[in-house]
């Protein structure tokens, strides 16, 4: 046989393998934000009553987690040099800029009425 004989048109379902295959391969060039979050302390270890525990629908109550959000990232990698300041910014021991933001959930007391119920409380601690 020779190559013309083995060649033929492609299909569809050639053309979108193909293009996945491409696809993917490119993905896996885009480079990572090495950003972790390191820690995260709850404020209150009781979820308040949200909204002055008002009712609303079929949902009923919801409640508000507050706490903070502690991470790192490194200055050195380019997606991070683009926080402003950053180069300014303290090191820590592992060479990376420590940061901390404000975290609020906003849950239904009764996680079943939840969208996506994702969460269940046991008798000792909540499990995510």
């Amino acid at each position: 046989m020779s190559v013309a004989q083995l060649t033929r048109p492609l299909g569809p379902v050639a053309h979108g393998v193909i293009a996945a295959a491409l696809a993917a391969s490119a993905a896996s060039f885009v480079p990572d934000a090495d950003a972790r979050i390191t820690s995260i302390v709850l404020s209150n270890t009781s979820p308040a009553p949200a909204f002055g525990g008002a009712t609303f629908g079929t949902v009923g109550q919801s409640e508000l987690i507050t706490g903070v959000a502690n991470g790192e990232v490194d200055p050195l990698d380019l997606l991070d040099a683009l926080i402003e300041d950053i180069g300014h910014a303290p090191l820590s021991s592992n060479g990376r800029v420590a940061y901390s933001t404000q975290l609020v959930i906003l849950r239904p007391v009764d996680l079943s009425h939840a969208t996506r119920p994702c969460c269940s409380r046991s008798s000792t601690a909540e499990t995510f």
